[in-house]
């Protein structure tokens, strides 16, 4: 994995200065995605042993691409975009192919996940809204978090159980736990996060 540590070390700042605001490591480790910022941002597949670029995906979004991620087995890619929409696009990255789009949200989506135990789930979270998306064809039909008597808080990161379950950061610190669509725990402060960090928009996850 040393030519993985050599791409991030060259990717990461570049992340940081905001030229690739968005990154995803292939499930097999040797291939990056990194999404652009720019007003026809293109997602590029590359080698991290050669740094040549396998993949060059554009045409779906505009102003940015905010998040990625390749499904378990490697094949698909989750992309979204930093336009008023904040698109959902799923793309075949080999054959260079679209698969299907959708509108995400009307507010800011952070993260967005292939289900690492559904192959055709991909779950999108942000301001104050979690989505579960799943894909039949070239279709992605949505069903919103169920926040039930919680009041919504914004949801920065996702990550994912064997039994189905998926977790999701809050901007509070909170931990949220959902079973399919709907809030089913809360592990409260999970994260400590105090009020300055909040006024600079500091998290952790």
């Amino acid at each position: 994995m040393e030519s993985l540590s050599v791409f991030l070390s060259v990717c990461l700042p570049l992340c940081n200065l905001n030229l690739f605001p968005s990154l995803a490591l292939h499930p097999k480790g040797l291939l990056v995605a990194t999404g652009q910022v720019g007003r026809d941002p293109s997602i590029r597949v590359w080698d991290s042993e050669t740094l040549e670029t396998a993949s060059v995906l554009h045409g779906a979004h505009a102003r940015g691409v905010a998040s990625l991620s390749f499904g378990a087995q490697g094949r698909l890619l989750a992309s979204v975009g930093l336009e008023d929409a904040h698109r959902l696009v799923v793309w075949d990255w080999c054959k260079g192919l679209r698969l299907a789009a959708v509108d995400g949200h009307p507010s800011r989506i952070f993260d967005a996940q292939f289900h690492t135990y559904a192959q055709q789930s991909v779950v999108t979270c942000g301001v104050k809204h979690v989505t579960f998306w799943s894909l039949h064809g070239n279709v992605l039909s949505g069903k919103p978090g169920d926040f039930g008597k919680t009041e919504p808080v914004t949801q920065l990161c996702l990550a994912f159980g064997p039994d189905g379950t998926t977790y999701t950061g809050g901007l509070n610190g909170d931990v949220c736990v959902w079973k399919g669509h709907r809030l089913a725990n809360v592990i409260p402060q999970a994260h400590g996060v105090s009020s300055t960090e909040k006024q600079r928009g500091m998290w952790i996850c």
